[in-house]
């Protein structure tokens, strides 16, 4: 077996993960028994890996591909009444922040209650930085500005540093997602 074939195999099994290691054990052996060519088996493994893991997790995808454009159009068709609100009961402005933060803990949350908990987490912060890149693409196309004004001086996301108003960001849909899989975990055990 060539170096290039382990190499592809141990990224097969790094991505089929801790419940496909029978399997992978089994293709290894296999390439090794093979001459010239263990490279296309260990790409045949890899693709397979790949394809199985993309099945397993399919609703973990579908969270990631669905879930931050909703909480986004959320958050764009409640901003106009929010501002009102926080006006007329003079509220200070940083309300808004707030609740631009905690628009995506009730998705996270009941996300979170259909997934083991490294799922949930993986899931959340997987949503939480496809939200920021939507909010990022939105905001690029819209106000035809570039990412590079995220950098400028004074520049802020959630009245923050960029990254400081990314990362807080991100961290409310991790700990909606926590939250939702600490709850599942209280009403009925599960392993991971």
């Amino acid at each position: 077996m060539t170096n290039a074939s382990r190499f592809l195999l141990q990224i097969a099994r790094w991505i089929a993960g801790s419940q496909r290691r029978e399997w992978t054990d089994a293709m290894e052996a296999e390439a090794n028994q093979t001459d010239a060519s263990s490279i296309s088996w260990a790409g045949g493994c890899l693709s397979a890996s790949v394809r199985d893991r993309l099945l397993r997790e399919r609703y973990s995808m579908l969270a990631v591909v669905l879930l931050p454009p909703i909480v986004f159009a959320l958050n764009m068709v409640l901003f106009v009444p929010t501002v009102h609100l926080v006006d007329s009961l003079g509220w200070p402005h940083l309300t808004l922040v707030g609740f631009a933060l905690l628009t995506p803990v009730p998705f996270a949350f009941a996300m979170g209650l259909f997934m083991p908990l490294r799922r949930a987490l993986t899931t959340g912060l997987l949503c939480g930085v496809a939200n920021e890149l939507v909010n990022i693409v939105f905001f690029w196309i819209y106000f035809g500005q570039g990412p590079e004004i995220w950098f400028h001086k004074g520049s802020t996301v959630y009245m923050m540093t960029p990254i400081l108003g990314w990362a807080c960001g991100i961290s409310f849909w991790i700990a909606g997602a926590w939250l939702g899989a600490a709850a599942r975990r209280r009403k009925r055990p599960i392993t991971d």
